[in-house]
């Protein structure tokens, strides 16, 4: 599946910034529940 980051990051009502630190695996982030909740929810839909 092909996720388009911007789209998905618009779609969770968060920053795009942060989706892009979320899926760096070299920052150290720590990224509150609701953040991922609402990726997990965009995702799903």
């Amino acid at each position: 599946m092909t996720v388009n980051k911007v789209e998905l990051a618009k779609k969770a009502g968060i920053g795009r910034r942060t989706l892009y630190d979320l899926i760096d695996p070299k920052k150290e982030f720590n990224p509150e529940l609701s953040t991922i909740s609402a990726l997990i929810q965009a995702l799903a839909a």
